[in-house]
């Protein structure tokens, strides 16, 4: 095995890792705002869910359409 077959096994897993690192970042601002919000007012907590409802969506399917190709 060559080292740059090494470095490109390495930069694929680092870039594994980074995606899933990146959300679980987006789920723990989710419920961190939610939380936040519905603490500080039950409107602005039903409003802060629905649009982290709208960008789960909009990420999943730029995530998908990356995916395909």
């Amino acid at each position: 095995m060559m080292i740059g077959d090494s470095m490109k096994i390495f930069k694929n897993l680092f870039g594994l890792i980074w995606e899933i690192v990146d959300v679980l970042m987006f789920i723990a601002f989710a419920i961190t705002i939610t939380i936040t919000m519905f603490n500080w007012n039950l409107t602005a907590g039903g409003i802060t869910l629905s649009v982290v409802f709208i960008l789960a969506g909009l990420v999943s399917e730029i995530m998908d359409k990356k995916g395909r190709k």
